[in-house]
């Protein structure tokens, strides 16, 4: 509302007190509906934001149960790190195996003989190539027939993708080197030539004559699983025991075993169950916050008797409460595996209870919270999407509650401007009344003025 400028110059009325009070009682009861339908909202959305938050942490912990493989986690522990590490899935099987790593895999490496210098002309024709399966022809010309030459050749061309090759120079001498980029037999590198002078003899392996020598051969990891022998191309070797794959760093002395131990990854699964219980009663006490009813205040929350919060807290109890249809019935039930309810609705989780259920059927407790479709955390998560997922329906709460703040705002937008011109218009009025009440005093006084000149008028 604007300022009033008049303040009955001409009366002595308080014409800027008088309009300010009129429109104060005129917009004060309006404006008190609305801040207190804001308070309303505002305590909604505070409310949502709290259990939302509860759920959506309550999901995190769904999320690292409901999924089969990572539930039924496998650990590996080895005698000694120095010769191999260890990496398994839910397919492992838990077990000690001894492993002897008898040789590393390595890739070829063929050197030529010695050169002036890089500069110096080999010879000209077709080198052809094979490594990898894959044959590559590659013609040598005037343009490209140095030693340097031939390496930037091979390397520019498909070939490259299978092999590279380096001019070493010394001081006095400079040779070819020709390395397979891939580890293991597989990978051998044969070089043959034809056509041309015939100076690419030189480059030839196995050599007919003067060409390439072998630096390093092609060989294949080779390990010993409780005495049966697997191999692999690369220092990786995987399906020498389901489950279990192996990366090989360093051959063992001959006989000289390193132990891998394979076992239920009991130490995160545990965690991660009790971080579900924990998160689980941190949303019963979000909802106990904004929707409970204080008895001595005889006060509801925020959300008190609100239908969403009433039918997510219905249907989260429900499916904790619920057996797993297909799953053995040891582990069909949380309450068959530790975790119950109490009467403040709350979980509890009996440690012991929960190892020995690891102990006597560790993948059934895996199918009680990740079973397709029908496990514990597998319709909990489905549930939660629906509520706490984007487009949830905490969102559409959420956008409906912004909704009635953006129309309580401009309700106070509407109000403001009708006050601005009640303030107006009673400002006009009052100030004609200034007006013509100034005129009276005015023409009083003349009159008295006049009377008091008339002969004998006391």
């Amino acid at each position: 509302m604007g300022t009033i400028a008049s303040s009955g110059i001409g009366s002595g009325l308080d014409v800027a007190g008088l309009v300010q009070k009129l429109v104060t009682a005129e917009g004060a009861p309006k404006s008190a509906r609305l801040d207190q339908q804001e308070a309303q909202v505002q305590g909604k959305l505070s409310a949502l934001g709290t259990l939302k938050a509860a759920l959506a942490k309550f999901q995190d912990t769904v999320t690292a149960l409901k999924s089969l493989d990572k539930f039924q986690g496998r650990q590996t522990t080895l005698s000694t790190p120095d010769f191999l590490t260890a990496t398994t899935d839910s397919t492992a099987v838990p077990g000690s195996y001894a492993v002897e790593v008898q040789q590393l895999a390595s890739a070829q490496k063929l050197q030529s003989g010695t050169f002036a210098s890089g500069a110096t002309v080999v010879g000209t024709g077709t080198l052809q190539i094979t490594a990898g399966g894959q044959v590559f022809a590659l013609d040598i010309d005037d343009t490209n027939s140095t030693l340097a030459g031939i390496a930037a050749a091979i390397n520019s061309s498909a070939a490259g993708g299978k092999v590279m090759a380096t001019v070493i120079s010394g001081a006095t001498e400079a040779r070819l080197t020709i390395t397979a980029r891939d580890t293991g037999l597989a990978n051998a590198v044969t070089i043959t030539q034809s056509g041309g002078d015939g100076g690419l003899v030189k480059l030839e392996f196995p050599p007919s004559g003067s060409g390439l020598t072998q630096l390093s051969p092609p060989l294949d990891a080779r390990v010993l699983v409780d005495g049966i022998l697997a191999t692999s191309a690369t220092n990786t070797i995987s399906g020498a025991v389901t489950g279990v794959t192996l990366n090989v760093s360093q051959a063992n002395a001959l006989g000289e075993t390193t132990t891998i131990n394979v076992d239920y990854n009991r130490t995160a699964t545990r965690k991660s169950v009790g971080d579900f219980v924990t998160a689980y009663n941190a949303v019963v006490d979000a909802v106990k916050s904004v929707a409970s009813y204080n008895a001595s205040t005889k006060q509801g929350g925020p959300l008190f008797g609100d239908t969403g919060v009433l039918n997510v807290g219905d249907q989260l109890r429900r499916i904790l409460s619920s057996s797993v249809p297909g799953v053995n019935a040891a582990t069909n039930m949380l309450a068959e595996v530790g975790i119950s309810a109490g009467l403040d609705g709350k979980l509890s989780l009996n440690s012991a209870r929960l190892d020995a259920a690891f102990n006597a059927n560790f993948d059934g407790v895996g199918q009680l919270f990740a079973a397709d479709k029908v496990g514990v955390a597998v319709k909990l998560g489905t549930l939660l999407d629906q509520y706490v997922g984007t487009d949830g329906l905490f969102d559409k709460r959420t956008e409906t509650l912004n909704a009635s703040i953006k129309d309580i705002t401009d309700q106070r937008s509407a109000l403001t401007d009708r006050l601005s011109e009640l303030q107006a218009r009673y400002t006009k009025q009052f100030n004609a009344l200034d007006t013509l009440l100034a005129q009276l005093q005015s023409t009083s006084t003349y009159l008295t003025q006049q009377l008091g000149n008339l002969p004998g008028f006391k």
